[in-house]
């Protein structure tokens, strides 16, 4: 039985895990033999002994995989001879209902897979997967196969992630037994990949027989930690209720009391988890280190502007975000118009302003300080205290929520208690540090007051004022002081688990 409190992240195969197998197993043992023996106007029988002989002859190797690799052995147009039949495609009962509860529970999750990129695109246009993973890796992006250890090594170069606490599902024994020897802890083969072939034997690894009770044992665990509690990023997390409706009118309607909106909330914030402390792609970093602690609020709107640049939306968010800012127009326009503006401002603008320092100052700014480690097990930082957990809600264990978000805010504490030993030996930060030396003292102080950074040790833009200041001394101590307010922020390179 699975631990899920264990695991951060799912690694999850495609054809057979995912996917049923019947469409790739008609393809390979049905429909291209006969297209093989047409071709050359042979038998079928004749083509199925020359085609399974040369798939023998390269089992387990990238080529086998490879779409490339066939056409140019076969002489034949494989993409187009897979879409005469990819009305075969479709998902594995309840495979849906996983991956959703996969999303709510905030853990990483990566699609890796064999299947050649365009197998993938192909398969894609019939089943919609891409929403429900961050990476979508295909192992002819690295050159080798999920049987080697050379893939595993160049996925942790690509997608660092803790083989101890991540969970791989795939069909294929070998490519199980291959993880297993890289050291991913928690393994599941799939009884069943081909819905109309018999059930299999997975001799040493458990095996999954039903997408809906994993679905279920992850909320169950999710909901022994307790349910979410803050709307707005419990919806953004697909958790603030189980009906997918419901969350939605949840988030939606939080974001407009804040004067937010919703998907914006949503796409920009998994992109703060997913680039804690990257001065380029983390847009809750230029929010806290742009400027003064006393104007932070104003610059959540930098996540709409980081939005829109990025290009974030999916679906239907666009026209989502047209009919809540039209709303915001609407109601400020009714107010100016029917004198009720003193009205808004004292019962909505106000009270949101306040939640908005109160958000930037304990939620972005002194949980992340300094904002230089890009390290999972210290991009964010713990002041444990009974009094400030009550008075920020949980925020001052800020980290448990990074490295476990399925964990509501009022299970932080205990949570954080449980696994203060892993959080010592990982050298998690666990103290305010603003008061810790002079410096930091000065640094907190600076950024209530100016809060203005520079990232970049030799052009950075604020180096560059020193060209207009008269006399050699005043522009050693100005780029002196830029140098010590300074944000020298990991690479991520250099990130250690």
């Amino acid at each position: 039985m699975l631990n899920w409190n264990a695991i951060d992240t799912v690694l999850l195969d495609m054809d057979g895990t995912l996917l049923d197998l019947h469409f790739d197993n008609h393809f390979w043992l049905e429909h291209m033999p006969a297209c093989y023996a047409r071709h050359h106007g042979q038998s079928i029988e004749w083509a199925k002994t020359e085609l399974y002989a040369m798939m023998n002859a390269i089992q387990g190797q990238l080529d086998w995989y490879c779409l490339d690799y066939w056409t140019r052995e076969l002489g034949l147009p494989i993409v187009e001879l897979k879409r005469e039949i990819a009305h075969l495609i479709s998902l594995r009962p309840d495979a849906d209902t996983f991956l959703r509860a996969l999303q709510r529970s905030g853990r990483q999750v990566v699609l890796i897979t064999n299947a050649h990129r365009d197998s993938l695109s192909l398969k894609m246009e019939r089943v919609e997967l891409r929403t429900w993973f961050q990476r979508l890796i295909s192992s002819h992006d690295y050159g080798y196969p999920k049987e080697t250890q050379a893939f595993w090594h160049a996925l942790q170069a690509d997608l660092p992630f803790d083989p101890e606490r991540t969970l791989f599902i795939d069909d294929s024994l070998s490519v199980l037994r291959s993880a297993r020897e890289y050291g991913i802890a928690h393994l599941l083969a799939v009884r069943e990949p081909d819905s109309r072939g018999a059930r299999r034997y997975t001799e040493e690894f458990e095996a999954v027989e039903d997408y809906a009770e994993l679905a279920a044992a992850i909320t169950r665990a999710s909901a022994d930690l307790g349910f979410s509690a803050t709307v707005i990023h419990d919806a953004c997390h697909n958790a603030a209720h189980p009906n997918r409706w419901i969350n939605q009118a949840m988030g939606h309607g939080s974001a407009l009391l804040l004067g937010f909106s919703f998907p914006v909330f949503t796409r920009v914030h998994l992109e703060h988890h997913a680039h804690v402390n990257d001065p380029k792609n983390d847009p809750d970093h230029i929010v806290s280190t742009f400027g003064p602690l006393w104007l932070i609020a104003p610059r959540f709107f930098y996540h709409e502007w980081f939005f829109f640049q990025r290009r974030l939306w999916r679906r239907w968010e666009l026209m989502q975000w047209g009919l809540e800012r039209s709303i915001f127009v609407v109601i400020v326009l009714a107010a100016a118009r029917f004198d009720f503006l003193p009205f808004i401002f004292n019962c909505w603008f106000a009270p949101a302003l306040m939640v908005g320092v109160t958000l930037g100052l304990f939620f972005d700014y002194l949980p992340h300080r300094p904002f230089t480690s890009r390290n999972r097990w210290t991009n964010a930082r713990i002041y444990p205290g009974r009094l400030m957990n009550w008075l920020i809600m949980g925020q001052n264990y800020h980290l448990v929520h990074h490295l476990w978000p399925s964990i509501p805010w009022f299970e932080y504490k205990p949570a954080y208690e449980a696994t203060k030993p892993l959080l010592d030996a990982k050298g998690s930060p666990q103290r305010l540090g603003i008061f810790e030396t002079r410096r930091d003292g000065y640094n907190f102080l600076y950024d209530i007051l100016v809060g203005v950074r520079s990232h970049k040790r030799r052009s950075g833009k604020m180096r560059r004022a020193a060209r207009f200041m008269p006399g050699r001394g005043l522009r050693r101590h100005w780029l002196g002081f830029v140098d010590r307010i300074a944000i020298k922020t990991e690479p991520k390179r250099s990130v250690s688990r």
